[in-house]
């Protein structure tokens, strides 16, 4: 801020956040808990990006709201194509024990 000009009116204050813009810090915790759970299960890469696109739509939640909401929608497709092939892969897995025995 230039200390030679007059104050404006409002300049110190960051600009109200419209409601519904961005997602809440809820919203974002649930996604980063629920992509941690997806890489204990063993869903693979699938579950590291989501972890770390989750965490970084927490911090980003407050400054930039849009691209936090976008961050999370990712994540929340990321954990469940990672589901939904851990589930695939599981189901291989139990047809191929049930062909193979005698």
């Amino acid at each position: 801020m230039n200390p030679y000009l007059p104050p404006v009116p409002g300049g110190d204050f960051p600009p109200p956040q419209a409601q519904g813009e961005g997602p809440s810090q809820t919203r974002c915790i649930v996604w980063l808990v629920l992509s941690i759970l997806s890489f204990i299960c063993g869903c693979g890469i699938l579950a590291v990006i989501p972890i770390a696109l989750s965490i970084v739509a927490l911090v980003k939640r407050e400054q930039e709201p849009k691209l936090a909401l976008t961050l999370n929608r990712f994540a929340m497709g990321c954990v469940i194509a990672s589901w939904v092939f851990f589930l695939a892969i599981v189901i291989f897995q139990i047809v191929v024990a049930v062909s193979a025995s005698p």
